[in-house]
């Protein structure tokens, strides 16, 4: 073995070994037209040298389809350098190969044999080197490739990701040249689908941790601190009793209905009832198409919960059974969240720049797919925000309306009043479904965990609290505190609804007479900020609409417990993390005409409150 490494020549010994220092000189000019290695991936890209770092032995390139980054020179070579030869003494001045189609020369299958060998060093190559009977078998996929390389005297070795051949004979898929359109895709799918989370939400993977055992904590408290024995915050240690028997926590029914409920809401969202419309502009300008058909699924859904009443069937089913209700809506929550996060691990899946930091329980939390859907018609996002929250929140009332006439014999006028105002903030929300396209949870936020549990547990659990309550301690309201809830739910909504209609007709249609009328100030990056009507008095006047409508429904479970007043507190505080977090990205986005347009509306929900 000695022998034969001596028979090499000193510039085959000196090509094989990995250069120390100094870095390779860099050969090209800056505007020379080159072929750059991708960062991340296995092929060759056309580009333009824009500047090169002697020190680092890098050059910084412009790739043709876009994009720009520092390459290191042994990733470079010169467009018509591809069908060169490269000598020994190349090699010997330049070890590591500055052209990928250089190594290949030394390394592709089947090259003829050059004449000016002599036979002394054919034969002291004929021997493959680390060539076991085990490495043979192994290789007997490849045998064909192999023997043209035993009859050179050559023994192929495994190129390194940084080594790709760019003239092997018959060229694999990782090791061809990239058409223009594969430069354009694989430089979208760097750039704009995939993009690396810069900043924490929630308080980062410590508060995402925290929150996977909270958010099902608050759940299950409402329900054992507020029930028909005690719903009071002073009787909470005497009152609540937790279950022993599992069948207490969870059913089969219950699982039953609730991927029942799902499924139907499914197929009724499949059903072209409604208008498609495009939603936001995504990073790659891509713009999805949305079908508009939420009222129907909420009259469908109405009904099919009305015609199962008319044939006294068990539709006071949720009441009954709120405890398995809720343990079976968290678990399909966390099964979705499972499904949705698998579905993000595919290949050009565009992700959500809020959940792909690399740390998997925030990402899990947050939610990496931005956009996932089944068989391109299935839109999840929309089928969590605006079904299963929704409607599921209007059959929850329903099933307790229906318990507190099964129980009393009628309805008393709370309820009715708690049910027909939810029902309206649910029937807006679907009439004018399209506004929702435009919020962020739609347009930036992924799917995950937090969106997927808020909005199956939350919506319909949560939210039917003051419904729930009243079936248990039925109240009678004095007339003034009727008027109160009455005003304080037709103010609310005239202002929610007034606010986003001049937002979402701004942005549909800035040069309608409409907007005309508005009064904007101008930014630096192009874009409006509204500084008058609704917008000009706080920056988010829909919150404070959001917030007297959450209020009125409080209202009608009575001043006398505080526990049917969590929803509100709850809204409350998530409204103004929002608040403020917008208030940072927006000072990120706009810099100083931000603060000028705080100089004009100064408060962010609550006039010179907040």
């Amino acid at each position: 073995m000695s022998q034969r490494r001596s028979a090499r020549s000193p510039a085959l010994r000196h090509s094989s070994k990995k250069p120390q220092s100094p870095p390779p000189p860099l050969r090209y000019a800056i505007g020379d037209a080159v072929h750059a290695l991708w960062r991340g991936s296995r092929r060759y890209f056309p580009a333009t040298i824009a500047s090169k770092d002697a020190a680092q032995g890098s050059y910084k390139v412009d790739f043709d389809a876009g994009g720009t980054d520092w390459i290191p020179a042994a990733q470079v070579y010169k467009r018509s350098q591809r069908s060169k030869k490269k000598t020994v003494a190349d090699a010997a001045e330049s070890p590591k190969a500055t052209s990928p189609s250089s190594r290949s020369r030394k390394r592709t299958p089947g090259r003829p044999r050059s004449r000016s060998r002599s036979r002394s060093r054919s034969l002291t190559r004929r021997t493959p080197k680390r060539r076991t009977p085990e490495a043979a078998t192994k290789a007997a996929a490849k045998a064909a490739a192999l023997s043209s390389d035993e009859e050179d005297g050559v023994t192929k070795r495994k190129a390194r990701p940084d080594r790709i051949s760019m003239r092997s004979r018959g060229p694999r898929e990782d090791d061809r040249m990239a058409t223009p359109l594969e430069a354009m895709t694989a430089t979208l799918e760097a750039n704009l689908v995939a993009p690396k989370t810069t900043e924490y939400k929630f308080g980062g993977p410590i508060g995402a941790t925290i929150s996977y055992f909270v958010l099902p904590l608050i759940a299950y408290f409402v329900y054992f601190a507020c029930r028909r024995d005690a719903c009071d915050l002073t009787q909470i240690a005497s009152s609540i009793r937790v279950p022993r028997d599992v069948n207490e926590w969870i059913s089969v029914e219950s699982l039953g209905v609730v991927v029942g409920f799902m499924l139907l809401q499914a197929l009724l969202y499949c059903i072209p009832a409604g208008k498609a419309v495009s939603g936001s502009i995504l990073r790659d300008g891509s713009r999805l198409k949305y079908r508009m058909n939420g009222l129907f699924c909420l009259i469908v859904s109405v009904g099919v919960f009305g015609a199962l009443w008319y044939y006294r069937q068990p539709v006071t089913f949720v009441y009954d059974h709120f405890l398995e209700m809720i343990t079976a809506f968290s678990i399909v929550a966390f099964v979705l969240s499972v499904v949705v996060h698998l579905m993000s691990l595919r290949r050009g899946v565009m992700l959500s720049e809020y959940g792909n930091s690399g740390n998997f329980l925030y990402d899990f939390f947050m939610g990496r797919a931005l956009n996932p859907r089944i068989a391109s018609v299935l839109d999840i996002k929309m089928l969590v925000f605006g079904r299963f929250m929704m409607i599921g929140l209007v059959l929850a009332d329903l099933s307790m309306l229906a318990k507190q006439y099964e129980t009393d014999g009628k309805v008393s006028l709370p309820m009715v009043l708690v049910c027909t105002m939810q029902f309206l903030y649910v029937f807006d929300g679907l009439l004018f479904e399209e506004d929702i396209l435009s919020i962020n949870e739609i347009s930036k936020q992924g799917v995950g965990f937090f969106i997927c549990y808020a909005s199956l547990v939350f919506g319909p659990i949560l939210y039917s609290l003051q419904a729930r309550f009243l079936v248990d301690n039925p109240v009678e309201l004095p007339q003034m505190q009727i008027a109160t809830i009455l005003i304080l739910e037709v103010v609310g909504y005239v202002i929610f609804r007034w606010s986003n209609t001049q937002k979402n007709s701004y942005r549909r249609n800035p040069d309608s007479e409409s907007s005309k009328r508005l009064e904007v100030l101008k930014t630096a990056r192009g874009t409006n900020l509204i500084i008058s009507g609704l917008w000009g008095f706080v920056r988010h006047p829909n919150y404070l609409g959001d917030l007297m409508m959450n209020l009125a429904w409080c209202l009608c479970t009575g001043v006398g417990h505080f526990m049917p007043y969590l929803t509100f507190v709850f809204l409350l505080l998530l409204l103004i993390d929002r608040a403020n977090q917008d208030d940072a990205d927006c000072r990120k986005k706009y810099k100083l005409d931000w603060d000028t347009y705080c100089n004009i509306v100064r408060y962010k929900i609550v006039p010179y409150i907040f």
